[in-house]
């Protein structure tokens, strides 16, 4: 049912189930990434480390970040409920938009430590994504603006 209404507990359980997801797949990835290095032959000379794979990532991540900031507060602005509230449709979305591509980053951080042979720098994407990521941890309180004082949030018009 594409069409039903979504409640905003709902909506709050299913982007914090795909939250802790995310952060499963990769703390799993991280563990087999760490094991992969560990059993691996060091690599002969600094030649090895893609600094610019890593310069890349950094600038993506950046880039992704700030990309799911707007979007996200599109996607909350798009759909709103009387009193201000997000719509849970969007809410979802608007996270999905914002925690996906930190987890991807995460991930590419750990395949760059795969193919460099060593964790650092390439697990400072890793770790950056990750920060990222817990800190914008779904709360639902655009879902309740009666949290907020004067009962706006930091996303009504």
């Amino acid at each position: 049912m594409a069409g039903a209404p979504m409640s905003p507990d709902r909506a709050l359980a299913i982007t914090r189930g795909v939250f802790v997801g995310l952060l499963v797949v990769q703390l799993f990835f991280g563990m087999a990434a760490v094991w992969l290095i560990g059993h691996r032959p060091a690599p002969d000379t600094a030649a090895q480390h893609p600094w610019g794979l890593f310069v890349t990532g950094v600038i993506l991540l950046i880039v992704l970040t700030v990309a799911g900031y707007v979007v996200r507060q599109r996607l909350y602005q798009r759909d709103r409920l009387p009193g201000g509230a997000v719509a849970p449709r969007m809410y979802l979305r608007g996270n999905l938009m914002m925690l996906v591509p930190l987890a991807i980053m995460g991930v590419a951080g750990l395949v760059l430590a795969i193919i460099s042979g060593a964790l650092f720098p390439a697990l400072l994407i890793t770790l950056a994504a990750l920060i990222l990521q817990v800190v914008n941890m779904p709360t639902g309180d655009p879902l309740d603006p009666s949290r907020y004082k004067n009962g706006k949030t930091p996303y009504s018009a």
